[in-house]
């Protein structure tokens, strides 16, 4: 779960069970149950739809989703939402994504419907590049679920990944309301094997912003907004802050690397967990030409056990991710093993951008 608090301020990244849920029934009391479907027509762009009104939405069980294309914990809700589509929109289910983004590229309607078409997603998508609906709804988390019945009255509300059962219980419920008829199959369960009862979640690294907006670095020196050649300081990193080699630029939003690709530059991160996944953008016209960054675990080329789905292995033997187009990319992930380890980025020429890592830590038996 991501909170907004303003651009100014910090983010939570992982929050404690019983955090969550005090923070979940503090926001609650803010969104009345009840409240009608905010107008949505008049937001911004749409994709896979034209803008919806309250006609076009009059009898439906709407499901409104709050999400970012680069939110990990968004990313992590996409099969059950698949899902529910698959079974339920002849039911009478809508789904509306409400797109906020995070970071500016998160703005360009190119970056998210070349997202939207990759992930087969199919149902209405609203950019709320303004936050107009998410204000209405007086939100301030990644990703968040709204539930309509079929009068257009609020019923439901969850806050980050999670409630699955709960969240599938109610639409049915609704459904059968709505169609005056009971619904004789359960419930999904669990889609993810990382969301089963019998998988283990041990501690992880937070969330880490690269920009000195939200995020620090490790060296000793500095130099907010600016050109500056960095050096590494000896001896182990400290946890969970990034640090850097080489000329590199720290902006606001994001890490840039200035360099000409020299092998010795690099970015350094220790993590615990067995998932990394960095928010990425490379310079202009890296879609056709992908930038290479080359990524170490332990200085040494990411065993097999530990490849995310988005590294790949050249000849050499090395590992290295392609960056094409603005997203989220899964560089590091075990399935069963877990640990504190060192990751290195070396990319191999300038305009390399960092903007966030986040972290995974469950375990599948």
């Amino acid at each position: 779960m991501r909170k907004r608090i303003g651009w100014a301020a910090a983010f939570l990244a992982t929050v404690l069970v019983i955090v969550v849920v005090t923070t979940k029934s503090i926001e609650a009391r803010a969104v009345k149950m009840g409240q009608q479907i905010p107008r949505m027509d008049q937001a911004g762009e749409w994709l896979n739809s034209a803008p919806l009104t309250a006609k076009d939405l009059e009898g439906k069980v709407v499901l409104l989703d709050i999400w970012e294309f680069t939110c990990v914990n968004c990313l992590r809700t996409l099969p059950y939402l698949k899902e529910w589509q698959r079974k339920y929109a002849d039911e009478g289910l809508i789904i509306v994504g409400v797109h906020c983004p995070e970071f500016s590229f998160g703005k360009d309607s190119t970056n998210v419907g070349r997202f939207v078409r990759a992930q087969g997603i199919t149902w209405p998508i609203v950019l709320d590049n303004d936050f107009t609906i998410w204000k209405a709804l007086l939100n301030r988390y990644w990703p968040r679920k709204f539930v309509y019945d079929h009068t257009g009255k609020l019923v439901y509300d969850h806050v980050g990944e999670g409630g699955y059962v709960e969240t599938e219980q109610k639409l049915m419920e609704l459904l059968a309301k709505r169609n005056g008829k009971t619904y004789e199959t359960g419930t999904l369960g669990y889609v993810r094997d990382e969301d089963k009862p019998d998988a283990y979640c041990y501690p992880r690294s937070p969330e880490t912003y690269a920009g000195f907006e939200r995020g620090t670095l490790g060296n000793k020196t500095v130099k907010q907004g600016k050109l500056f050649t960095y050096s590494e300081e000896g001896g182990r990193p400290v946890a969970d802050i990034p640090y850097l080699k080489g000329q590199w630029i720290q902006t606001e939003e994001y890490l840039q690397y200035a360099g000409d690709g020299n092998s010795d530059e690099r970015l350094t991160y220790r993590f615990t967990g067995n998932e990394m996944n960095a928010v990425l953008r490379g310079p202009e016209g890296s879609e056709q030409t992908p930038l290479l960054v080359q990524v170490t675990m332990n200085d040494k080329a990411v065993p097999e056990a530990w490849r995310g789905p988005d590294l790949t292995v050249n000849a050499d033997g090395n590992t290295y991710i392609e960056l094409l187009e603005p997203r989220m990319y899964q560089v590091i992930y075990s399935k069963r093993q877990h640990g504190e380890q060192i990751i290195k980025f070396y990319p191999k020429a300038k305009g390399f951008e960092l903007y966030a890592f986040t972290f995974g830590s469950c375990v599948v038996p």
